[in-house]
């Protein structure tokens, strides 16, 4: 009976994150009605490159595209335009890279997915941030030399990295991060990148906790700017990853206040439960890796709950001990 009893606990874990929560948070939002009006423009560099003759268009081309040329490739950077001129013209005559724009462009022939989602998501960061300006956005093959870029003025999307199993190449990089880099990642990949503008933090303070709720805040600011976007698009875990980990939330929670793991701040402990990893070995084999990221996203919306914090005010504090102890937090 007991068994059956967890079983069916599980079982309504899974209908309520895979169908209830995206939904209401979504709908949510189209109440308040915070979209741009404003027209994403996409310049698909892999597209026009290809097309230089020779270096004399090239130098034309970075004269024109002078915000790619100059943020992205740090064209002033160098003693003398031509080493960017000739780094552009060998990538633009790269045979190699032929089977790889034939992919983009039967992959990615339109993008009207990443606009419509990009344009809602700018739309909503203004209305919270007013002095948010939309970035160019460039899109490009790059041989895998990028995947994405992002500051305050420059998107660049390296188109390569995103075709997943449609691929006729991949990426140099293992299979648990290669599942993450397909089309429906990038618009929230994007959003989580520019959230670090608003993003504040305690410089001095190296414990794992500042760490996780750093991550935390990225997370939360990415789901309320794409509030119909899934929580797994957000954080990068599979689905069956996600559920777990919410099922499995309490043995979490338990082992970083067994291990006295918060105020932690030797780096490669603190790395253990923030960086990159397939799973979290100290924790069990099915826990994901990255999994102080999770928790700290956990107690950011458990503080935001609590306190009511509008989300400038949440990603403006940098008191990672108040976050922690008001959000009262307990799976």
């Amino acid at each position: 009976m007991k068994k059956k009893i967890i079983n069916t606990i599980y079982v309504f874990i899974i209908l309520n994150l895979v169908f209830c929560k995206p939904k209401n948070r979504c709908d949510y939002v189209k109440e308040i009605g915070l979209y741009s009006e404003k027209k994403i423009e996409f310049i698909r560099l892999e597209k026009i490159i290809p097309q230089l003759k020779n270096k004399a268009e090239t130098q034309i081309f970075l004269d024109q595209y002078h915000t790619f040329s100059n943020v992205f490739l740090r064209r002033k950077d160098y003693p003398h335009d031509s080493i960017v001129v000739n780094s552009i013209f060998k990538l633009a005559h790269d045979p190699n890279l032929d089977t790889l724009n034939n992919d983009v462009e039967k992959t990615f022939a339109n993008l009207d997915f990443l606009e419509s989602e990009l344009n809602q998501a700018f739309g909503r960061i203004k209305s919270e941030f007013p002095d948010f300006k939309a970035p160019q956005i460039y899109t490009l093959v790059s041989g895998f030399g990028t995947d994405l870029y992002v500051s305050d003025s420059l998107i660049v999307i390296g188109l390569d990295y995103f075709l997943g199993d449609s691929s006729s190449y991949r990426p140099d990089i293992p299979d648990y991060l290669f599942k993450r880099f397909r089309k429906e990642y990038i618009a929230s990949s994007i959003i989580l990148l520019l959230s670090d503008k608003y993003n504040k933090s305690e410089l001095l303070d190296n414990s794992l906790l500042a760490e996780m709720l750093h991550y935390g805040k990225a997370y939360y600011f990415t789901e309320k700017m794409m509030p119909c976007t899934h929580d797994s698009l957000i954080i990068g875990y599979s689905s069956k990853q996600l559920l777990d980990t919410e099922f499995h939330k309490k043995i979490v929670w338990e082992y970083f206040v067994k291990n006295k793991l918060f105020f932690e701040t030797n780096h490669f402990t603190v790395n253990k439960f923030i960086g990159e990893r397939p799973y979290t070995g100290e924790i069990g084999n099915k826990c994901p890796g990255r999994i102080g990221r999770w928790l700290g996203w956990q107690i950011v919306k458990a503080y935001s709950n609590q306190k009511s914090v509008t989300l400038p005010e949440m990603m403006k504090n940098t008191d990672a001990k108040k976050i922690f102890n008001e959000s009262a937090y307990r799976p």
